[in-house]
């Protein structure tokens, strides 16, 4: 398992989406303003009639970027509003920072020990990975609850290292 980095109050370990480094209890997904990104695509028989189904989907109002929006379940579920679709490019720096923000204090709100973030921007989108980093630094710098306490950043395996270099040079 890669070493914790100490960033604020939190130990950041930055591991690849498999196997996990610790048990989480919350998970951060990148979402967009319609609700309808997915990083895993599920199909499920629809509970409700095809109408109703449309008058709902006409009925929703799109979210505002860098909302979170929050799913009970275990793992939490915590939706980073990060992408407008109609635009290009569908994520801005501003909201991303807007939304990790959001992500922290729902944290630190919901006292969570242990959390799993994404690269926020780059799931479903092209956000540069160490502008997201250099972010997160400072957001865990300026973060004054001790939640969460474990952070399992997630990268892909190719990144994990520089990553991890970057936190180093900041600890503490």
């Amino acid at each position: 398992m890669a070493a914790a980095t100490i960033v604020g109050n939190t130990a950041v370990t930055v591991a690849p989406p498999e196997p996990t480094p610790f048990i989480v209890q919350a998970v951060v997904e990148e979402q967009d303003t319609c609700l309808i990104l997915d990083a895993e695509p599920v199909l499920r028989e629809p509970t409700e009639t095809y109408p109703r189904l449309v008058r709902q989907a006409n009925e929703q109002r799109p979210r505002k970027p860098g909302e979170v929006i929050i799913r009970r379940g275990s793992p939490l579920r915590l939706l980073a509003v990060v992408h407008e679709l109609e635009r290009d490019p569908t994520c801005r720096e501003d909201w991303i920072n807007d939304a990790l923000l959001n992500v922290l204090k729902q944290l630190g709100r919901h006292r969570i020990n242990a959390a799993a973030l994404p690269l926020l921007g780059t799931v479903h989108g092209r956000f540069n990975g160490m502008r997201f980093v250099r972010l997160l630094r400072d957001a865990l710098h300026s973060h004054a609850s001790p939640f969460p306490k474990k952070l399992w950043l997630i990268a892909q395996e190719g990144d994990c290292e520089w990553i991890s270099n970057y936190l180093k040079k900041s600890e503490g």
